[in-house]
């Protein structure tokens, strides 16, 4: 018998979840070959360079355009995926991913560089696709358990390619071109097996039952949106999109311009300048997690065979993902009964007690270059690595679960512009950590993670907190109201100014200008 999260009735119903699925094991073709290409890009470059002098790429230069122009196309993805919708949106850019990977079996500086800034554009454009087509499929009660799904199973993209190169890399102190032009030929194959299969996704669109403010689950965190019709709380069905959405279709130029301001108006609002405060550590998180812990671990020599072991690291940093998806998303509904906060505190503490390991086995100067120089630790033990990017995985999918669940549930109204902040904060902040990697050691890398995690953590606290204590008032005042109205009669005046006064004391957000009852999305 099946669990009661994946019972057929509500699942596959109306085929959404099925959509889910196709884009989940697409991502994990794609990313299988991405993923893997970032965790082993520095020391193939590495070993590229010692065989033509005229090369001179750095996997960490490549990197950093990467996500910064990432962060820059952020603000135009919007209004991309508003003309010509999410499913195209994530083929076109997906093609990208293609042409960046394939560039590896006969690199050339000029082409390297080229195709990271091609490659950060298409980026931003296929996470704000990605992130709209999934609130697109989803709904309150499925937003959570969606994301988990998602995660768990595009994380699994770093079990294959890590496990592939770690039998390739045995044994080798530099990569031969023999090699990496086999390495770089079977992740061209399956990235491009990832981009046929985005083909078969629905080109989904917004309806009004795509929206997710229909549940009142007091875990959720909900947000006044401004231009919700008040009327909402006079009738129980769910409330119809603004009147200025129907008529003639908008033209493509229009749709593009208010997706841009939409995206604009968002950023500087309280909440999300806090959400972005997690968004920011979260992406310098994973210039560490994918680009420089396993090249510092490929880099420290005190290792017995530490090219091998760079595979080991990705595929652990996978496991990691995949255990974390799995218990927070879906399981999301059992453990978000508390809030999101405990499990991304969760998340923080691991992080915490990883940092220290990390900076106990590792030579400060790794992430630099090769060196012989040991740490605390001496000699550095390959379990304790392993032991750590096992860690790093688990607690990064405790901030990114979370991130995802709150962004697809706060502003699913708004879901193409959330999510492009999101990752437009996210690869800055990637962008500027890879830009770094190359000046500073291991030590400085785990206090600015450090203090990052705890501010990320914060951001996502204080929400939660104020929108918890928002929803209490609003409770009130509603129950002040029904108990007015079941009195009848010659106490509708005195009743009247009761609900005012209620209304009145209920406690304000902190955050966000009052709405009118109902006018929340949880």
């Amino acid at each position: 018998m099946l669990p009661k999260f994946l019972s057929k009735k509500d699942i596959f119903q109306d085929g959404k979840f099925v959509q889910i699925l196709i884009l989940s094991f697409s991502f994990m073709l794609l990313f299988t070959a991405f993923q893997t290409t970032c965790f082993i890009e520095q020391t193939v470059l590495n070993s590229v360079k010692a065989e033509d002098p005229n090369f001179s790429g750095n996997g960490y230069v490549s990197l950093c355009i990467i996500y910064a122009v990432f962060s820059l196309g952020s603000w135009v993805a919007p209004s991309i995926v508003a003309v010509i919708r999410s499913k195209w949106s994530m083929v076109c850019s997906a093609a990208i991913y293609l042409l960046f990977i394939v560039q590896f079996t006969y690199p050339a500086t000029w082409l390297l560089y080229l195709t990271s800034a091609l490659l950060g554009g298409a980026a931003s454009l296929l996470w704000c696709a990605q992130g709209n087509f999934l609130t697109l499929g989803s709904d309150s009660k499925t937003i959570s358990r969606n994301s988990g799904v998602f995660w768990a199973i595009n994380q699994c993209s770093l079990f294959f390619g890590n496990l592939f190169v770690f039998f390739q890399f045995h044994g080798k102190t530099t990569i031969d071109a023999e090699t990496r032009i086999f390495v770089f030929i079977v992740l061209t194959v399956v990235s491009a097996c990832g981009v046929g299969s985005l083909f078969l996704l629905r080109d989904l669109k917004e309806t009004p039952s795509s929206s997710l403010e229909e549940t009142k689950n007091p875990s959720e965190i909900s947000l006044p949106v401004e231009d919700k019709p008040s009327s909402a709380g006079e009738n129980n069905s769910p409330t119809p999109p603004p009147t200025k959405t129907a008529g003639l279709p908008k033209s493509s130029l229009t749709l593009a311009t208010d997706a841009f301001f939409q995206a604009i108006k968002l950023f500087i609002t309280p909440y999300m300048l806090l959400l972005s405060l997690a968004s920011i550590y979260t992406g310098w998180g994973q210039c560490f997690y994918f680009g420089v812990y396993s090249t510092s671990v490929g880099a420290t020599l005190k290792f017995e065979d530490p090219k091998r072991l760079v595979g080991l690291i990705g595929i652990f940093t996978g496991i990691g993902e995949v255990a974390g998806g799995t218990v927070f998303g879906l399981l999301g509904s059992k453990t978000t009964k508390k809030g999101r906060s405990p499990v991304v505190f969760l998340g923080l503490l691991i992080h915490t007690l990883c940092y220290v390991l990390i900076y106990l086995n590792l030579p400060d100067g790794s992430p630099v270059g090769e060196t012989e120089d040991v740490s605390v630790i001496n000699p550095p033990q390959p379990w304790l690595a392993l032991l750590c990017a096992l860690f790093l995985g688990f607690g990064d999918a405790c901030y990114q679960t979370q991130l995802f669940s709150i962004f697809g549930s706060v502003y699913s109204d708004k879901s193409a512009a959330a999510f492009a902040i999101f990752k437009f904060t996210q690869s800055a902040a990637a962008a500027i950590a890879f830009f770094s990697s190359s000046y500073i050691g291991i030590f400085s890398q785990m206090m600015i993670l450090l203090v990052t995690a705890i501010l990320g953590f914060f951001g996502i606290f204080i929400v939660e907190f104020d929108t918890k204590r928002k929803s209490k008032g609003e409770e009130m005042s509603s129950s002040g109201m029904e108990s007015g109205e079941s009195g009848g009669g010659g106490e509708d005046d005195n009743t009247g100014d009761k609900n005012d006064n209620n209304t009145k004391s209920s406690p304000p957000s902190i955050m966000e200008k009052p709405a009118n009852n109902g006018d929340t999305v949880s």
